[in-house]
């Protein structure tokens, strides 16, 4: 997901160059993975290769049908002992930073491993349509993409002549850590271990405690944190008092809005957009301490009122350098339908219209941003998009196929599921307080999203250096077993 690799961004359109900005994956948070700048002295380039995939693999009249479906190895380290490292592909485009910036590379070269990276269908260059629209999508859900990593490595044993005792480890970060454990799951004899960060294990169609860790991030880590929520919601209630007695033209002015607001649509999509440059510096707050902090320093000047503030963030921290921002609803159904929109956020944003959900509500009393953001506008946004009525994401069927909290599977004793304190997607994963029948579970203190997925360094927290630590001894164990 990442022209700016971040993990649950936001795609954005400019229109005239600088003359207006639409927040257009508004309501498309992904739990996936942002790839920090890490200086390596001689960074590994990879070769990438095809692999002709099936495009349907559950209707044997499409049998025939397949796709190029990207991948890479690397085998440098690989002595022909040593176990085989696969990781599993996110909803992004297959990058070098999968090896340069990953902890497992280290593994890798102690463990004598080869590393073997799939990319996941309908991203990057592994898609075998030129437009997406709602009938192409059809081949799209965790399904098809686990049966794709179970078919190429049934494949790659057999071209590369590879036993069946030889020992695999999977590893998957943010919805690759979700698909990485689900696979364990559904095909527990073709990967030994699996080692799953920050991956959800249970979609969720209201997810409300994404913003109450935002919030519960903000108190814990920034100074004046709790004046800061309480700022917050100050502004947004005063926003809706606006929009409640209709003056609709004071918002547009204020914010620097193209347009009036015209209808709740249209509000809900502000309050959103508002929330935007929380949601992302608290996932990744790791890389964003100072820029956490400096929006508080922002909400919590006293000379000033809260809106004030908040509307200050908005035009310098959230959309700096813009004529105006287009808040408007119909204006970004249409964008979303056009052929050419980027094609790996209308993916993921099928996935969870069918799936997985995900929608980042304020039903919740336990987070400072309004009260407009329901799951009807989540809901109808899919619908409107996609043209399927009552379009409601079927999270029923994905937690009856792999379990979700319920699992109760002898595999997932080869399972660790990693989480973060301060990561807003760690409600949907297994904690230590949840542990049974056999769940292995990390929880990292103080970090955030993926935490654990980038290589130590002489300035990583001694809690990283932890983790790595138990992440490994739990692989060695595994692997000695």
């Amino acid at each position: 997901m990442f022209k700016k690799y971040i993990l649950f961004f936001f795609i954005v359109y400019l229109f005239g160059f600088i003359e207006s900005f639409t927040p257009t994956s508004f309501f498309l948070k992904k739990p996936s993975v942002k790839n920090y700048n890490i200086t390596q002295a001689a960074p590994i380039k990879l070769e990438y290769k095809l692999f002709n995939q099936k495009i349907d693999h559950y209707n044997f009249q499409h049998g025939n049908l397949t796709f190029k479906q990207r991948f890479f190895e690397y085998s440098n380290y690989y002595d022909g002992n040593g176990p085989i490292f696969f990781v599993f592909g996110p909803e992004q485009e297959l990058k070098e930073d999968y090896i340069n910036n990953r902890q497992y590379e280290e593994w890798a070269k102690t463990l004598n491993a080869s590393i073997i990276c799939l990319e996941h269908r309908y991203y990057g260059k592994s898609i075998f349509t030129d437009h997406l629209t709602t009938e192409s999508l059809q081949y799209l859900n965790s399904d098809q993409a686990i049966a794709d990593v179970a078919y190429f490595i049934t494949w790659y044993k057999k071209e590369n002549k590879i036993d069946d005792g030889k020992r695999w480890v999977g590893f998957g970060a943010s919805y690759g850590g979700t698909i990485a454990a689900q696979f364990k799951i559904k095909y527990p004899h073709l990967i030994d271990i699996i080692v799953s960060s920050s991956g959800p294990v249970s979609p969720e169609l209201n997810f409300f405690q994404y913003l109450e860790i935002v919030q519960n991030t903000i108190i814990s880590e920034v100074q004046d944190g709790e004046r800061c929520v309480e700022n917050i919601r100050n502004a947004t209630l005063e926003i809706e008092e606006i929009i409640k007695f209709g003056n609709h033209n004071l918002l547009k002015d204020k914010f620097r809005l193209c347009a009036p607001l015209e209808n709740e649509k249209d509000f809900s999509l502000l309050e959103f957009t508002n929330s935007l440059v929380f949601m992302d510096t608290v996932q990744y707050y790791d890389s964003n301490k100072d820029k956490l902090q400096k929006i508080c320093n922002i909400l919590n000047n006293e000379f000033k009122s809260s809106l004030d503030n908040y509307i200050q963030i908005w035009l310098e921290v959230s959309y700096p350098n813009v004529k105006c921002i287009n808040v408007n609803y119909k204006n970004h159904i249409e964008i979303w339908k056009e052929r050419n929109v980027d094609h790996q956020s209308k993916a993921w944003l099928y996935q969870t219209c069918t799936e997985y959900g995900y929608f980042m509500t304020t039903e919740s009393k336990n987070q400072p941003f309004g009260s407009l953001l329901n799951l009807q506008f989540y809901t109808d946004m899919c619908q409107d998009i996609f043209g399927i009525r009552n379009m409601i994401p079927n999270t029923k069927w994905a937690n009856d196929q792999y379990g979700g909290f319920k699992i109760n599977s002898e595999s997932i004793k080869s399972i660790l599921y990693i989480n973060s304190s301060l990561d807003p997607w760690y409600p949907l994963s297994f904690t230590p307080n949840m542990e049974k029948n056999g769940i292995n579970t990390l929880f990292i203190k103080g970090h955030s999203h993926c935490s654990d997925i980038y290589k130590s360094s002489n300035t990583s927290s001694n809690e990283i250096k932890n983790a790595h630590n138990s992440i490994f001894n739990f692989i060695q164990n595994n692997l000695d077993k």
